[in-house]
């Protein structure tokens, strides 16, 4: 089943959505779509930086960067932050 939800995940674009984003040092901090203060920990800022792209190429640009950790954890990380990104209304998955 998670190998189905990486495949269709994958084929989605991520595009960033506006809003107020700062960086400060490792971290990112943003304005939820609530308004409330998101930090964004040093991988999600990577993740988040590669967006307006397709997932498959963020996470093959992932696995690059990252290349001594499993590539299906990566690829889940990749999906699990992406898709918190859009709760948080910050990325739309497209």
């Amino acid at each position: 089943m998670e190998d189905y939800i990486i495949e269709t995940l994958s084929k989605l674009k991520a595009e960033k959505i506006r809003s107020k984003i700062r960086e400060d040092r490792d971290f990112l901090l943003a304005l939820d779509n609530e308004k409330r203060l998101v930090i964004i920990n040093k991988t999600g800022r990577e993740i988040y930086n590669l967006c307006n792209d397709k997932i498959e190429n963020i996470i093959k640009k992932m696995k690059t960067v990252y290349s001594n950790v499993e590539s299906k954890k990566i690829s889940v990380d990749v999906i699990r932050c992406l898709r918190d990104l859009e709760h948080r209304g910050l990325v739309s998955l497209r």
